[in-house]
């Protein structure tokens, strides 16, 4: 009851922030091609609010059905882990190509100059992966029992088993982005002041551009929690009985004792 009732004080005060400061957050351009970078910003943060919105139902489900239909309904771990792995991995992918895309449009020729680098990262991960990654103790896909009948459970039961290709795939495709995006700004740094070295060109575009290189790194920040929740995919848990054993040299120091002082060790097997 705590926990809701912080959500709903959370909610309000957040509403009355957003009602009072509504002049200031409308608009003053529109989105011109589905192509462009803002249309990324808003599919970005529609699958933000879908996925936060899943979780406040799931979350609260059981309460709600005490409610109204007086049923004790229990919503743990396995049905989060099953349900959040899709939805993750549709926010990734236009997490990833957001940054690939101009503001206003894209014209087909720079975007697919833009894509061949990071894709061919991303499609190299994922085949090397998929190649050597059983043979590391990091499969691609991992069986998943069917957890829901019919083609919607099967379809959700293929997904998650290959929830760790796609997740490494696309996790190396957004690290090649980031790396594209740095090489960009340091070669044209370079191209425009020759005396700079690779080093200086580099921290010259950074310093120059915090917020842009910034927003790269936090880019890199998201991938590693992704790798981090993929994680879970490969955990193994073993069912093992432990039982007390001295070592040889332990033994040996209690074997012989000394009684009393000027007394003789009495030795002992144990």
């Amino acid at each position: 009851m705590f926990f809701l009732w912080f959500m709903g004080l959370t909610a309000a005060v957040t509403a009355g922030l957003i009602v009072w400061r509504l002049p200031q957050l409308r608009s003053r351009g529109q989105i011109e091609a589905v192509l462009s970078r803002e249309a990324a910003f808003v599919v970005n943060n529609w699958l933000l609010l879908g996925i936060a919105s899943f979780i406040l139902v799931a979350t609260i489900f059981p309460r709600i059905s005490e409610w109204l239909w007086n049923e004790t309904v229990t919503v743990g771990p396995p049905f989060f882990n099953r349900w959040m792995a899709p939805l993750g991995l549709s926010l990734r992918g236009p997490h990833g190509r957001r940054t690939l895309l101009g503001w206003r449009k894209t014209s087909g020729v720079s975007l697919r100059r833009a894509f061949r680098f990071p894709t061919a990262v991303g499609a190299t991960v994922g085949v090397l992966h998929m190649a050597f990654g059983k043979a590391i103790g990091f499969p691609a896909f991992v069986a998943q029992d069917a957890f829901y009948p019919g083609i919607p459970g099967l379809l959700l039961q293929k997904l998650g088993s290959a929830a760790p290709a796609l997740t490494v795939a696309l996790v190396a495709f957004n690290f090649g982005t980031v790396a594209q995006e740095f090489y960009r700004g340091t070669a044209a740094r370079r191209a425009k002041y020759t005396s700079e070295g690779v080093v200086e060109a580099l921290r010259n575009v950074v310093d120059k551009s915090r917020r842009r290189y910034g927003g790269y790194i936090v880019h890199i920040g998201v991938g590693l929690m992704f790798m981090g929740f993929c994680g879970r995919a490969w955990e193994i848990e073993h069912e093992a009985q432990s039982f007390p054993r001295r070592s040889a040299r332990h033994r040996r120091v209690h074997e012989s004792r000394t009684v009393a002082p000027g007394w003789k060790s009495i030795k002992r097997s144990e």
